[in-house]
């Protein structure tokens, strides 16, 4: 797909193949590319490579419990439900090893 991508390009495009990588190889002109996005103060190679994708429409456990953890009137209804929500959000931090530091 990508080869017949280029080569529309080359025929009915503004720019060619050469004009686009110059003298660099296919293999080199995307590592300029990453190095040149990635240089960023605050990417992490390591935590990018290993990192999942979390679909927004899905909700963590994390997002249920916060409410809940978060009350501070307690009353005899709801002190073992708000003791165990903070239990729960204490072992998600200790899960979300990819995003402990940006809280």
């Amino acid at each position: 797909m990508a080869t017949l991508y280029y080569d529309l390009m080359d025929r009915y495009g503004h720019t060619t193949r050469s004009e686009l990588l110059g003298s660099l190889s296919a293999d080199e002109a995307w590592e300029k590319y990453l190095k040149m996005h990635t240089g960023l103060k605050y990417f992490d190679e390591t935590i990018e490579a290993s990192a999942d994708y979390r679909d927004k429409s899905i909700i963590m456990p994390a997002q249920v419990w916060k409410g809940i953890a978060e009350i501070e009137h307690y009353h005899g209804g709801n002190v073992n439900h708000v003791l165990y929500a903070k239990s729960v959000m204490k072992q998600e931090q200790r899960r979300d090893f990819q995003r402990r530091h940006w809280r």
